[in-house]
């Protein structure tokens, strides 16, 4: 039974019919060991309201039958009450649970705090961790991160500087990390309160600690035509020993050319050319996508002729800023030679690939990956998928890779129900999502406003763990 909880049900009935197996034993097993049963229980994917309303049931079935709760048990509820939107619910199981004696931990009160962000109630859950602090416990890193991101996504950045100040205070254990400053700065930028981002960049510098993405604040600057800011920003990590690498001086790039000053966004391409770096796809994106808004698609062409030169694989960014932009300017035969030549990028893969097969060599997991990958960009979405539903049939198992690949194809078509049933599959077949996974979905229903969706995969991420590799 141990071994069943441990690697998870796939059917909530099987969690229930072991529940009953237990109940008919004599003796009858440990409270414990129904507390795991009750703990998959609510983990079965998909989440629904229903397996939080069964694991209620099955614990007053529990206490009916005698067993006392435990602090284990309480939370439990105080969880399944917070997801059917509960929070209230989940106070009044705080009341029993301190009336039985039992002293509340950081998880006690964490689960309250994500029950709050869980039901969009950002303020709630921001004022609950300030009372928890005062009263002596310290939240950990993943928790203050979910209620600051929320805060700063409904514009609550009083709230969300506020935590941070909580977190530098010298009786915290749990300091900011680089994650949670690049977050509030982004949030700040973006509401175009420069000056405060601007401070907390600084401020962040002279505690020794550089941003995840280093341009993060000279982006922002640039947009809003603010050179100075920018390259005081850039200079301030020079400083400090903070070497620019390909991310800063791409951003750079990016920034300048989204102002149109295009001689200064060339001069820093041939400075880090100086310092050894080679300018990436994305660099060439910036500078073509530059180009064009600045009605100079002459320039833009020759930079094609630059990267095929350079033999850089050209990318779906590429060919749609430039058929974009000659469409635009009526150069429509030209817009149209390109695009030819993007679908046959593909039909060439698809066709390297039969040849592969003809010849007697085995196309391997990576290839099939590049190809539905490729297939997504182009819009053929039907042959992508059935390559992948084809995949199990040639032997070949389908990676995390290639799940991302596809969630990711269907979630730029607006396909979130599917990309989240492949989410599923995964779980059902022994694979477990990574944060690559997570953060593709995450994203997506952010931005259909699918929160409460979101705000599940987020749970389950910090259940499991699952963090971003930092790499400055």
């Amino acid at each position: 039974m141990r071994q069943q909880c441990r690697y998870g049900f796939s059917k909530l009935e099987e969690a229930i019919a072991i529940f009953n197996q237990m109940i008919s034993m004599n003796p009858r097993p440990r409270l414990p060991e129904f507390n795991l049963i009750l703990s998959s229980m609510v983990k079965v994917i998909p989440r629904q309201h229903s397996n939080y309303l069964t694991a209620i049931s099955l614990s007053a079935k529990l206490e009916n039958l005698g067993f006392a709760h435990s602090p284990y048990s309480f939370s439990i509820l105080m969880n399944c009450y917070c997801h059917l939107g509960h929070v209230d619910f989940g106070f009044s199981i705080l009341g029993k649970f301190l009336k039985l004696g039992y002293e509340p931990n950081i998880v006690t009160f964490s689960t309250l705090v994500n029950g709050y962000v869980h039901n969009g109630l950002l303020e709630e859950a921001a004022n609950l961790m300030d009372k928890i602090v005062k009263l002596g416990f310290q939240p950990d890193i993943v928790t203050y991160s979910i209620v600051i991101k929320g805060l700063c996504r409904i514009g609550n950045y009083a709230n969300a500087l506020n935590l941070l100040m909580t977190m530098n205070s010298s009786s915290s254990l749990c300091k900011p990390n680089i994650v949670i400053y690049n977050t509030i700065i982004d949030s700040l930028c973006k509401a175009k309160l420069l000056p405060k981002a601007i401070k907390l960049c600084a401020k962040m510098n002279s505690k020794g600690l550089l941003l995840l993405r280093p341009t993060t604040c000279n982006s922002h600057v640039l947009q809003r035509r603010e050179v100075s800011e920018a390259n005081a920003i850039f200079g301030i990590m020079v400083k400090k020993g903070h070497a620019p690498n390909i991310i800063t001086y791409t951003s750079l790039v990016a920034g300048y050319c989204s102002c149109g000053q295009m001689d200064e966004a060339t001069e820093v391409i041939n400075l880090m050319e100086k310092n050894g770096f080679v300018p990436n796809i994305v660099t060439f994106n910036c500078l073509i996508n530059g180009y064009c808004k600045s009605k100079k698609l002459d320039k833009a062409l020759d930079l094609l002729q630059d990267m095929y030169h350079k033999d850089l694989a050209l990318d779906a960014v590429t060919y749609n800023t430039l058929i974009d932009a000659l469409c635009k300017d009526d150069r429509l035969e030209f817009a149209s030679e390109l695009s030819r030549k993007w679908k046959l990028k593909v039909d060439e893969a698809m066709a390297i690939v039969r040849k592969m097969k003809s010849s007697g060599a085995t196309p391997s997991i990576v290839t099939y990956n590049i190809l539905i990958g490729g297939l997504f960009e182009v819009g053929r979405l039907e042959e992508a998928v059935n390559i992948f539903c084809s995949l199990r049939d040639k032997g070949l198992d389908p990676s995390n890779y290639t799940y991302a690949v596809m969630m990711d194809g269907y979630c730029n078509c607006k396909k979130l129900d599917l990309a989240l049933e492949l989410f599923h599959d995964m779980h059902l077949r022994g694979l477990k999502p990574d944060f690559v996974i997570y953060k593709i979905l995450i994203d997506s229903f952010c931005k259909e406003n699918r929160v409460q969706v979101a705000s599940q995969l987020i749970q389950e991420m910090k259940a499991q763990n699952l963090a971003p590799k930092l790499a400055v």
